[in-house]
């Protein structure tokens, strides 16, 4: 049996954080130009397709468990990943610790931009495995 990730972006949170100086007062919107995974998100499938799928079997029980999960990360503004947490597990703990290991371990990202300056990003990505 094949598995097959999906990463389900109608639903991803995807926004800027910016700290006025003069205030210290963080505000959080969307940025003008959007960071990016290196080749864009269908090179960012192929690497969790190699990095998650690629080094994990699923037991039959496994199988037949709620096999999505939900993942934040926070993009700085050199590209590097910042923070990852798992908001929502898949109901398989290996499953989810292969997910935050291969996002904490992606290359550095194009940064996103907010007035021309590189901004740090959080991003939401939904993770669905599909059996076929």
């Amino acid at each position: 049996m094949k598995y097959f990730i999906i990463l389900i972006f109608a639903f991803n949170v995807s926004l800027a954080q910016t700290i006025n100086q003069d205030t210290n007062i963080i505000s959080i919107v969307n940025p003008d130009i959007s960071a990016e995974y290196p080749g864009g998100m269908k090179s960012l499938v192929t690497y969790l397709n190699i990095n998650v799928l690629g080094n994990i079997y699923l037991t039959e029980d496994e199988i037949n468990r709620q096999r999505i999960a939900y993942a934040k990360i926070l993009i700085s503004e050199s590209g590097k990943v910042d923070s990852v947490s798992i908001i929502r597990g898949s109901n398989v703990s290996r499953l989810d610790t292969l997910f935050k290991n291969a996002l904490q371990k992606m290359p550095d990202w194009k940064p996103g931009e907010l007035n021309g300056k590189k901004t740090k990003q959080w991003f939401s990505i939904p993770l669905r495995i599909e059996f076929r």
